[in-house]
């Protein structure tokens, strides 16, 4: 009846053992990915600029204050009129996207895949806005 003990301070598990313990190895991000990713966030920051110009120079009412527009002025106020509703539109489905990327994408791909919601995001606002016009 001699059954083999082990003292109380000998760790039961082999990887609570400090000593023994193998660190995970650090996820580094792809010089590639990283260029891609700031390339997608210069091109998102630019679409969300434009939609900024032209809801602050294009809203209704100096669109309404002006008779006489060209073409373009046309154009825009029109745009200025369904930009907000097609940015309010699509919020959802974004952060939606945004808060599921890590089930969603790779564990190395998540900040891209990331950058890549927030740009196809302001890209559907606008062609969204467009096709409304």
């Amino acid at each position: 009846m001699d059954m083999s003990r082990t003292p109380e301070e000998a760790p039961l598990l082999p990887a609570a053992d400090e000593e023994k313990a193998v660190a995970a190895p650090e996820k580094t991000p792809c010089p590639r990915n990283r260029a891609l990713e700031c390339v997608i966030l210069v091109s998102s920051l630019l679409l969300a600029l434009s939609h900024l110009a032209i809801l602050y120079f294009f809203s209704s009412s100096s669109c309404s204050l002006t008779p006489t527009h060209s073409a373009l002025d046309q154009h825009l106020c029109s745009l200025a009129r369904t930009l907000p509703y097609a940015i309010s539109s699509g919020l959802p489905t974004a952060g939606i996207l945004i808060i599921a990327a890590p089930s969603i994408a790779k564990p190395d791909r998540v900040e891209l895949v990331r950058c890549l919601v927030l740009f196809f995001y302001l890209f559907g606002a606008s062609l969204g806005a467009v096709i409304h016009c």
